[in-house]
């Protein structure tokens, strides 16, 4: 008795056959192709999970029911947009006048003179003393280490007598907010403050 032949269709733009899991299909050419569809919660949806797998069939049902798991608990992997750090403090400003966060002159004048130093970096006049500004990094690539290191470069400074502690403890206060702000927006994963 011959064996069992597999009956191949096209579907999807591939040569498939059934495998022995749902949703799991072998392809011709090798590998399998993964296809199911999925309710999102975020939008209440049917959503169309579909992708080829140079994995054997297991390895294909299990990548499929986390891939199903994720989409269950409303997880986005869409990239992160890359917004510079000068670009969402500008926006982030706007919104807070806007909103009525920052209301009076001072508030609004306290705020730029801070992202001068924050954007911009902080610089002293006949020296050669300079500390870079966040403002050409990209919002979601800003770490502790990096905050760390412009706030030992900022420390130098208040050693030297450019500028008080206080004056520094409000930009780093500004900083905090920022970075606060970009987390609950971007949905980073770590806070650099």
């Amino acid at each position: 008795m011959e064996p069992k032949q597999k009956k191949w269709v096209r579907r999807w733009k591939n040569w498939v056959a059934p495998s022995r899991f749902p949703n799991i299909w072998k392809l011709q050419q090798g590998g399998h192709l993964v296809r199911a569809r999925v309710t999102d919660p975020t939008t209440g949806k049917k959503k169309e999970i579909r992708k080829v797998l140079p994995t054997d069939d297991v390895s294909a049902l299990n990548w499929l029911e986390t891939e199903r798991a994720r989409i269950a608990a409303g997880t986005v992997l869409a990239p992160l947009p890359q917004t510079r750090f000068a670009d969402f403090t500008v926006c982030l400003v706007e919104r807070k006048k806007r909103s009525g966060e920052i209301k009076s002159a001072k508030g609004e004048e306290r705020w730029e003179y801070t992202l001068k130093h924050l954007v911009g970096g902080t610089h002293i006049a006949d020296t050669d003393q300079f500390v870079d500004g966040f403002g050409e990094m990209f919002i979601d690539k800003i770490h502790v280490s990096h905050v760390e290191r412009w706030k030992a470069d900022i420390g130098a400074l208040i050693v030297a007598g450019h500028y008080s502690p206080n004056t520094a403890n409000g930009w780093l206060a500004i900083l905090l907010v920022i970075m606060k702000a970009a987390k609950r927006e971007f949905d980073l994963k770590h806070l650099a403050t």
